[in-house]
């Protein structure tokens, strides 16, 4: 039997799909059972001894006496003995069961399978004519090594590793060298444009599926191992079932840096500092290529 390891979920979508379609969701169900055993055992005993003496003497005349004696011994002695016999065990057992995420994804896709809501997507071309944006798809590619965010961090390493001052030191002797734009400020921009794409831990995951692209619009809390690398099974085959936001056919791109809403602005910049990374290479310096912002289509 062939059982998918799910790597990634996101749970808000998940839960508001699984209320609007099925109506509402178990998250928990717990089981409660009481049992109550006591024992009570109670002894008392009474003991009372009274004695009383009555003495009574008198004189009559003629020197006559007259006495009378009397004494009165009364014992008693009184046992009483309960025993209440009550069994009272308390044994309370609870049970919980947690419906995973994906438990309840599993769940949910049956439902939209049974409902006809998924559309599975093979290896061929497609066209914004056969997929309609707020479709749910399936779709089976390779987690492909493109990210944005990752050719940024590592240019920054660069610029770092051999030092922004002394990388200034190459554009003395460049006639054309601008005032404003060394190594130390393009540091500072890459820095930036860093900051945003990875802001609120959101970023794009690029699955190829051959003939077409897929941009993925990710939240790294969302991962299944709250330690594991987003990239970690780069280049390994995966199923993944979305919602289209957008396509594109072969003349038109998706655009990496729309998280940025100025877009225009940094690939100017990127293009800008092209002249930069020449020089280095120039010095033996290794650098990536060119940095892809844009997925070209056809893609989802």
């Amino acid at each position: 039997m062939n059982i998918l390891m799910p790597i990634y979920a996101n749970r808000e979508i998940i839960l508001d799909l699984y209320s609007i379609i099925i109506d509402g969701y178990l998250e928990s169900v717990s089981i409660k059972r009481v049992e109550d055993k006591s024992d009570n055992f109670r002894v008392q005993n009474g003991r009372k001894n009274v004695k009383s003496n009555d003495f009574k003497k008198s004189y009559t005349s003629k020197d006559k006496i007259s006495i009378a004696e009397n004494e009165c011994i009364d014992k008693y002695r009184d046992f009483s003995g309960t025993i209440d016999d009550k069994n009272s065990i308390r044994d309370e057992i609870s049970v919980k069961r947690i419906y995973t995420n994906f438990h309840i994804l599993n769940k949910l896709k049956n439902v939209m399978v049974a409902e006809n809501m998924i559309k599975y997507m093979k290896k061929g071309k497609i066209s914004s004519e056969n997929i309609v944006r707020g479709e749910y798809i399936e779709v089976e590619g390779c987690i492909s090594p493109i990210s944005l965010i990752t050719e940024i961090n590592t240019m920054i390493d660069i610029i770092e590793t051999y030092d922004d001052k002394e990388l200034n030191k190459l554009l003395k002797n460049q006639q054309d060298r601008e005032v404003f734009m060394d190594y130390s400020i393009i540091l500072k921009h890459l820095k930036n444009l860093n900051k945003q794409l990875s802001s609120h831990n959101t970023t794009n995951m690029i699955i190829d599926c051959g003939y077409y692209k897929v941009v993925l619009n990710i939240n790294t809390n969302n991962f299944s191992d709250k330690n594991v690398y987003m990239y970690d099974n780069v280049h390994c085959n995966c199923k993944v079932l979305c919602k289209v936001i957008k396509v594109v056919d072969e003349n038109k791109h998706i655009d990496l840096l729309c998280k940025t809403c100025m877009s225009s602005y940094y690939n100017e910049l990127l293009k800008s500092i092209s002249t930069h990374l020449d020089i280095l290479r120039e010095n033996n310096i290794i650098l990536p290529n060119n940095i892809i912002t844009e997925i070209k289509g056809p893609a989802i």
